[in-house]
């Protein structure tokens, strides 16, 4: 199968088939249950524009070293909490 033809420019995006709503629930379901919320994951903002590719490599540490994947999902929503929290006080100042 091809995933980039160069005569149309088109480009087949294998994230598009995942089920993105079930995956957030499933993950908002973990953060929920999680015992422990002292878990932070750092955030990543400089202006107006974010990166997450720390967060998700402290994601994959805190995994590899054992610690509760409930905790982890909480962790991550608070990422994302943080990080927009940021990215809207950078815009409106």
């Amino acid at each position: 199968m091809k995933l980039f033809d160069r005569q149309k420019k088109q480009e087949i995006n294998l994230y598009a088939y995942y089920d993105h709503a079930g995956i957030v629930r499933h993950l908002e379901d973990m953060a929920r249950q999680a015992v422990k919320k002292d878990i932070r994951i750092p955030s990543s903002v400089r202006g107006i524009h974010c990166s997450f590719s720390g967060g998700e490599s402290a994601a994959q540490r805190l995994l590899a070293g054992g610690a509760e994947k409930n905790e982890i999902a909480y962790g991550v929503y608070d990422l994302l909490a943080r990080t927009l929290g940021k990215l809207f006080a950078n815009v409106i100042s």
